[in-house]
């Protein structure tokens, strides 16, 4: 068995995703101009969701949990405000 390029065989992965993408969303009937217009939409989007779950949906999860008692609160500091206030709770000693 031979063994091909391997940036050839994911090129054509890359046509065949894009050809069932432009099947799916009709993009092969539209215009040069507005498929750019669609798929930058679609970009903004997909940006904006991974961005907003990279960022929220860790804090959230982990509220979540502890909420539902399926993990304990005390060992995780979900935001510096409770970090701030467990500090001020605690004695300070000086030596």
């Amino acid at each position: 068995m031979a063994i091909g390029n391997p940036f050839s065989s994911i090129a054509a992965k890359w046509r065949k995703f894009y050809l069932n993408y432009s099947m799916v969303t009709a993009l092969y009937m539209m215009e040069p101009a507005e498929r750019v217009v669609i798929n930058t939409i679609v970009i903004i989007m997909l940006t904006t969701m991974l961005y907003s779950s990279w960022v929220y949906l860790p804090h959230y999860t982990l509220k979540t949990l502890a909420f539902m008692g399926i993990i304990s609160p005390e060992g995780i500091i979900l935001d510096d405000e409770e970090e701030l206030a467990v500090a001020a709770e605690e004695p300070h000693v000086e030596l």
